[in-house]
Formats: structure tokens, C-alpha cells, sequence
């Protein structure tokens, strides 16, 4: 049942994610350290928003509609509604519109030794229902009878908490929920749905429903408030937090070298890793706003410094230029200024961080082939 009512509405909303300022930030329920959130702040704006945008009307037209016909086939669009109504009674719209306010999908930090693509049990799922909570609890209930699936309801700080397990019948033994393996966690809390694949995920969340929040919040952060600031208005927010993601990733990296072979040239993949600069990045972000005149979406990447990586985007500032070889009918053309020497001295910085026996290697090499041809490579090619 979950497979159907659960992942259908929460897809969509992805999909068609807008939003407006928070009265109740959701932001608030996870910390600091949260490697990822996509919010929602207002899902009945959202619907309004996105019914009145160009993007919507292009959408549906029938042109548009024959032209994406393989990616809707693949991505299964016109079943959305027949399979909503089937494990609930209702179409995906109807489902949305149970949803009364703020939205937010969150993925909380965790060791990545223990990340399974097959069963994402880190997530965190927050709907602002409302009035719409008994109605919810109704069709989750009904739907549970009718596919006679194991559920057990456990009561935290006052709060039942359903753990429906998939795949396992209400009979099952403890050894067919080891084979079943995957449970959908929920609770009612406040007017808030809760849902995980994880208990603990859903007790941590009550709690901070009923707290106000968690001591060190996402949302009262400077890192976001900042980002919150620069999207403005906008109506969606997918939110990277890449300071909290580099510890985990670097540990990662540093303990595959316990089996790692060592090589003459002196690279490893901590060396690599450390390259790249990564350390130097801050909050990433995609913010999205919809109205009847525009579609506009906002992107960014905070970092302290160019380094590594970073020092290839060797974009300058300064007035452009149309080419006159560009013809006059094509629909889009982007010009931008780009020093090519600086973005090879950045390569040479990478390359020389990551072994300096090599870099003196392709030096060397880069040397004699100056002396073959009779020309000075970085000067002749790279400096025009």
C-alpha cells in the first residue's frame, strides 16, 4: 500500500516543488548537520502557483505532449492517477491537496558505511496536514485492511507511531519481516505527518515537534538563513550542505586507502581527494519561482576561496561581445569571458598537489615536446 499511496504524492511533489516564506519552518526539525532538504513552505500555493505558470500551460500542451510522449511513457505519468486511486480512492491532486501547508524532505547526516541505494532508511519525509490528518489515518488504515500487511503501532511521548512492514503479511513471523526487511515508520504529531524508513528518524522528529524545534536547527542556521536571504521570494529550495557531506566523504577516502596498493608516482586517493579542494565549499543551492509572467530559477555554490577545482572556472568579469559568426536564427546563445592560462595554472596546481613526481614528469615532457616542435607550448597555445 505504502508503495503506491507514499511514493506516488511524494514523487510528484518533487516534481512540481514550489513554495512560500514558512509560518512554522519545518527546516527547524533537523539540525545543523543535515547533508540535504528539499522544502515545500506552502503546497496549496504550490498547486495555484504552478496551475497559473507558462511552464504549466506548456506542459499540457498537446504539441509538447506528442513531442515528450518517450520520457512520459518512461516516466509513467498518465498511470500516476490510476495507481493513487487504487491504493487510496484519490488522484495524486487530491492526495497533494491533503497537504495544507509546509512540505520538506530531509536527509540527516549518517556513516555512509551504512548507505544501502536499496534501502534508504535515512530520510526524513515532514507534511503539514492539518485538518487533513484523520482523514489521512482513515485511508492508511483502510488500505492496510484491505492488503492485510503487518502493522505495529508503538506510543512515543504520547504519540502512536505506526511501523508498517512491506511485504509481510499480519501473520508474518520475525524471520518473514528479516526477508521483508523495508517498514514505512509514520506518526501524527501536531498536525505534522511524519514518515521514515527509520523509528528513530520519526521519534527524533516528534520530539522536535514537540519542542519547537532541535537546539542546533537547519533552519535557524546562518548558512541557510543566508541562502534563504539570496532565493528571495522564491517559491522552492533544494538546499546542499557540503560542509556537513566533506567530513564523510574524506573519511570515506582516507580509510579505502587501508587497501590500497601504493604506486611509484606517489598517488592515492587521499591526495586526489585533497586536490580537488572540496574543503573550500559551502552551501549549494537551486531555488524555483513560479507566476503567471515567469519561471525563474536561482542556483549557487558558496565557497571561502578558488582552489582546486574551483580554480578552473576561470570566468572574468568585463564587457562581451556578440560573435559575428553566430547566425541570426538560432534561439539561444551564451558569450562569457574565460582565461584560459588561468584555468592551466589551476590544472598544474591540482596536478603537482596530487604528486609532484608527476607533475615533474609531464613538465619534463611538456619541455621536450617545446624543443621538437620549436615553440613554447604555454605561450604559444595556452597564453593566446
Amino acid at each position: 500500500m505504502f508503495r503506491h499511496f507514499f511514493a506516488v504524492p511524494v514523487f510528484a511533489l518533487a516534481a512540481t516543488a514550489l513554495s512560500a516564506s514558512p509560518t512554522r519552518p519545518l527546516a527547524n526539525l533537523v539540525d545543523d548537520q543535515t547533508l540535504m532538504v528539499l522544502t515545500v513552505s506552502d503546497v496549496p500555493s504550490l498547486l495555484r502557483g504552478w496551475d497559473a505558470s507558462p511552464v504549466a500551460t506548456t506542459w499540457r500542451d498537446p504539441q509538447i505532449v506528442r513531442f515528450l510522449a518517450p520520457l512520459r511513457e518512461y516516466m509513467q505519468i498518465e498511470a500516476w492517477d490510476t495507481k493513487a486511486q487504487a491504493a487510496t480512492g484519490l488522484s495524486v491532486r487530491e492526495l497533494l491537496g491533503l497537504v495544507d501547508g509546509e512540505a520538506l524532505f530531509a536527509l540527516p547526516s549518517f556513516d555512509l558505511k551504512t548507505f544501502d541505494a536499496n534501502n534508504p532508511t535515512q530520510f526524513l519525509l515532514a507534511l503539514e496536514v492539518g485538518q487533513s490528518a484523520e482523514k489521512i489515518k482513515q485511508l492508511l488504515a483502510a488500505e492496510a485492511d484491505k492488503n492485510s500487511e503487518k502493522e505495529d503501532v508503538e506510543t512515543f511521548a504520547g504519540v502512536a507511531v505506526h511501523i508498517h512492514t512491506i511485504g509481510a503479511s499480519r501473520e508474518a513471523t520475525l524471520e518473514d519481516e528479516a526477508v521483508a526487511a523495508k517498514t514505512v515508520v509514520w506518526a501524527m504529531v501536531d498536525g505534522v505527518w511524519l514518515l521514515s524508513m527509520s523509528k528513530e528518524r520519526v521519534f527524533a522528529a516528534i520530539d522536535a515537534v514537540q519542542q519547537g524545534g532541535v537546539a542546533t536547527a537547519l533552519g535557524r542556521s546562518e548558512r541557510f538563513q543566508r541562502t534563504r536571504q539570496r532565493v528571495g521570494e522564491a517559491q522552492a529550495l533544494a538546499y546542499l550542505n557540503i560542509p556537513a557531506l566533506y567530513p564523510l566523504v574524506r573519511e570515506r577516502v582516507v580509510a579505502s586507502k587501508a587497501n590500497a596498493k601504493p604506486n611509484m608516482l606517489g598517488v592515492d586517493a587521499e591526495a586526489v581527494f585533497n586536490a580537488m579542494g572540496l574543503d573550500v565549499l559551502g552551501e549549494g543551492y537551486m531555488a524555483v519561482y513560479f507566476d503567471t509572467q515567469q519561471t525563474r530559477m536561482d542556483a549557487g555554490l558558496a565557497y571561502t576561496e578558488e582552489r582546486g577545482l574551483l580554480s578552473l572556472l576561470t570566468y572574468e568579469p568585463g564587457p562581451m561581445s556578440m560573435p559575428d559568426w553566430v547566425p541570426a536564427k538560432w534561439a539561444n546563445v551564451g558569450v562569457a569571458r574565460f582565461s584560459v592560462p588561468k584555468a592551466y595554472a589551476g590544472i598544474e596546481s591540482i596536478v603537482n598537489a596530487i604528486s609532484p613526481m608527476l607533475f615533474g614528469m609531464a613538465q619534463g615532457q611538456l619541455n621536450s615536446y617545446d624543443k621538437k616542435l620549436g615553440i613554447d607550448l604555454r605561450r604559444d597555445l595556452i597564453g593566446s
